[in-house]
């Protein structure tokens, strides 16, 4: 997942799943967020910091979050 949000608020969501998605911080601008398949079709994409369904489509594609969030940064 190319979290491009300046506090990292993509990354922080995504913590729960980080034993099955990676997040790769990022500087440039648009897409401000982005998942991406295995296979590399994007799943989700924003260009505003609003992760309004990003937590849905996490689970849709990478199933059920870990119990414990591990660490990010």
């Amino acid at each position: 997942m190319l979290d491009r949000t300046p506090d990292g608020a993509f990354a922080s969501l995504a913590a729960p799943w980080s034993t099955r998605v990676t997040t790769v911080p990022d500087a440039l601008t648009t897409p401000i967020g982005l998942l991406l398949r295995p296979d590399g079709i994007v799943a989700w994409a924003t260009d505003t910091p609003d992760p309004a369904d990003l937590a849905t489509v996490l689970h849709q594609w990478a199933g059920a979050h870990s119990p414990e969030p591990a660490q990010v940064g």
